[in-house]
């Protein structure tokens, strides 16, 4: 079987359970792209409106770099390095069953359009 999930209310402990302990697959519903769609243009809006504001690891470097603004016409070019780049939980350091949990606690908030 397959856990879908469409909004929050499909995030509960048996659908956790299901997808960390029976390993079931995850498929994000039509509703819940179509509201990440929506949080990303709100988004690029926002940084249209203000380049210079500041956005942790958007607007500015993470981490020690902080301080270091992002010039606005190195934006694009900065989050496109991200792509696809893999960031892990180190590879055997913990079970894959909390491995899992781990996203998909944090698919909660992407597909509330808050990530």
């Amino acid at each position: 079987m397959t856990v879908v999930v469409g909004a929050r209310k499909d995030f509960t402990l048996e659908a956790f359970r299901r997808v960390t302990v029976d390993g079931e697959g995850v498929v994000i519903a039509p509703a819940a792209v179509r509201v990440m769609g929506e949080a990303r243009v709100g988004f690029e809006r926002l940084l249209r409106a203000d380049p210079g504001g500041f956005i942790y690891g958007v607007t500015t470097r993470p981490g020690v770099e902080v301080g270091t603004a992002i010039p606005p016409e190195e934006l694009r070019d900065y989050a496109g390095r991200f792509r696809g780049v893999g960031r892990g939980f180190g590879r055997d350091c913990l079970d894959e069953r909390v491995v899992r949990g781990i996203v998909f606690a944090r698919l909660a908030d992407f597909t509330g359009g808050h990530a």
